[in-house]
């Protein structure tokens, strides 16, 4: 979403269809409805990263490369959920935090640091875990037990799963292709083995 409006990106839909969240070009997080009314910004700070819905539309989860925040979907009740240091990711280092995704049902997030690690945490910050390294781009199976993600450590991107809890890990793929952005797209938990 670009154009004179001032949309800049990193657009996701409410779960019930009715709002819609942005990153504006200065690089705050805002919802507006989706015929462009009722446009508001949600924090004063840049986010600059995009924004995703929690499953229940009552709190969105942002990232500004340094940072992790959820906010509620009025504006209010800012928090930091996880900062760069809590990931090892040092200060100055260019590498970054990737945009979390809900579990289905609202309790974790999960994300990933610049293809180095995906990371589960609780809404509330605690519990932070590593559950994958060299991966990327994270998506919950539909029951939330397992993260569907890839990684290049075999030399290509391959499609692995494991386990929200960081166990079981399966390499899916194995292919001389760049293989990404896999998503689950129906209720069984567990492909076939």
């Amino acid at each position: 979403m670009t154009g004179s409006s001032g949309l800049y990106g990193g657009n996701a839909w409410s779960p019930d269809g009715r709002k819609i969240a942005f990153t504006d070009r200065s690089g705050r997080v805002a919802v507006m409805n989706p015929d462009g009314s009722d446009r508001r910004r949600l924090r004063t700070a840049a986010g600059g990263g995009g924004a995703s819905w929690s499953p229940d539309g009552r709190e969105l989860a942002f990232v500004n490369s340094r940072e992790i925040w959820v906010v509620q979907a009025n504006g209010s009740g800012l928090r930091r959920l996880v900062w760069r240091g809590d990931v090892g990711l040092p200060v100055w280092s260019k590498k970054g935090l990737g945009l979390p995704v809900w579990s289905p049902d609202g309790r974790k997030l999960a994300f990933d640091t610049s293809k180095d690690f995906v990371y589960v945490v609780n809404r509330d910050g605690r519990g932070l875990r590593k559950v994958a390294r060299n991966a990327n781009g994270p998506s919950w199976s539909p029951d939330g037990h397992w993260l569907v993600y890839t990684s290049d450590r075999s030399g290509n991107g391959d499609i692995y799963v494991v386990n929200a809890d960081g166990s079981g890990e399966r390499r899916l793929t194995h292919s001389k292709l760049e293989e990404t952005s896999p998503v689950w797209s129906s209720v069984e938990s567990m492909p076939p083995a």
